[in-house]
């Protein structure tokens, strides 16, 4: 998964910030990523905050 960019607050975006060097923390981050947008936490967190979903592509 790779950050995605958004109208839906304006012209933002985010990301985590890591040490680009450390391969293994940026693949444990993608992987719980991956794990809470497959059980539907990303969304509900997205909407809980956001007040959209945000993780529509």
């Amino acid at each position: 998964m790779q950050a995605t960019v958004t109208n839906a607050l304006g012209q933002t975006t985010a990301a985590p910030m890591l040490n680009k060097h450390n391969k293994q923390l940026a693949k444990k981050i993608s992987q719980a990523q991956r794990k809470l947008e497959k059980d539907g936490t990303l969304k509900q967190l997205s909407e809980k905050y956001f007040g959209a979903d945000l993780t529509k592509k």
